[in-house]
Order: structure tokens, then C-alpha cells, then sequence
């Protein structure tokens, strides 16, 4: 069983459905977990920046048109840009195009990785998110639903604090007002 149909299995179970043996096991619940996950997974993905998830790169610039003086090819794996080191900016089917001429921009994004690899805080969180939309149509409970929300709502605020505490901070560089203050 793939850590996909896992996850799927155990919010099959929350619900109190039948559980899963694969996606291909011809269950209703089987088939709309199959249905709903890929997108369910890329919008929790999105909904913040997950550190486990970032990535940081600069983009070289691909073409020149007439309204935009540089265009630059989003990476493959880009679900989202969270930022680019200039401004204004556009995105456009899935290129950056931006209005000065320059040769590369830096950007950071979220990148959509393997299941398997995200943490189990964010897993925890992507089931609790599966069972409140799995539970309409499998469950036919919207009771359910506003309850799996709801847990959903509690672990994602967990699993944001535990991700951004995964990582340092940046050291404060020293400064006229940093050295006038100490």
C-alpha cells in the first residue's frame, strides 16, 4: 500500500467507513479518495509556507515580446510563488514576466514534494482534511464534516507551529540601530 492509500485509508476509518486495500479495490470510498486526494494534497500544500517545502532558486530569462522586456520559465515543480526579488511581476501560464530588462530573478516557492517524504505533523493534518471532504459524499454525514473540519482546523494550527519551528532563524545582522540599541 502506497503512502498515498494509506493516508486515504485512515481517513476512510475516521469516518468510520470501510478502509481501503487500494485505490483500485472498486470501493465507493476507494474511488472518491482516489478522486480527491491529488488536489486535497496540493491546496494544503499551498494554504502556507511550509518550510519542508521550500525551495530557492534563481531563473535565468528565456524570452523578450513586446510588453514585457524579460519573460522567465517557472520551474516544473512550482505550485506557488511565494516571492521574487523584483517587483512588478506577472505570472502567466506559468512564466514571469516582468517589465525590466534584467538577465535572472531569484525566487522562492512551494514545490509539491513526494508523500512519502513530508513530515508526519503535515500527514496528520492532510487526514483530518481528507475526512472532512471524504465524509459528504462516502459518510453522507455533514455532521461529520463540520466535526473533521474542525479537528483539521486544530491540527493544521499544530502542524504550522511545529514547521516553523523546524528550522532557525535568521541571525540579525548588526546595524546603526541594532549597535545604538545594545
Amino acid at each position: 500500500m502506497t503512502q498515498k492509500e494509506k493516508l486515504c485509508n485512515n481517513a476512510l476509518l475516521l469516518i468510520g467507513s470501510a478502509g481501503l486495500s487500494s485505490f483500485d479495490d472498486g470501493s465507493a470510498g476507494a474511488e472518491i479518495a482516489k478522486n480527491l486526494f491529488d488536489l486535497t494534497y496540493k491546496s494544503l500544500l499551498t494554504e502556507t509556507r511550509w518550510h519542508f517545502a521550500t525551495r530557492s532558486v534563481v531563473i535565468p530569462k528565456i524570452a523578450d515580446n513586446q510588453k514585457y522586456v524579460s519573460n522567465f520559465q517557472l520551474p516544473q515543480d512550482c505550485l506557488y510563488v511565494i516571492k521574487a526579488n523584483i517587483n512588478p511581476y506577472e505570472i502567466y501560464e506559468r512564466t514571469i514576466r516582468v517589465e525590466q530588462g534584467v538577465e535572472n530573478i531569484q525566487i522562492d516557492y512551494i514545490f509539491e514534494p513526494e508523500v512519502q517524504n513530508t513530515p508526519p505533523y503535515f500527514q496528520q493534518a492532510l487526514e483530518f482534511k481528507l475526512a472532512a471532504k471524504i465524509s459528504i459524499p462516502v459518510a453522507e454525514d455533514t455532521q461529520k464534516a463540520s466535526t473533521y473540519t474542525a479537528l483539521y482546523m486544530q491540527e493544521v494550527k499544530r502542524a504550522k507551529y511545529l514547521d516553523s519551528t523546524s528550522r532557525t532563524v535568521d541571525r540579525i545582522e548588526q546595524g546603526a540601530y541594532i549597535t545604538a540599541r545594545y
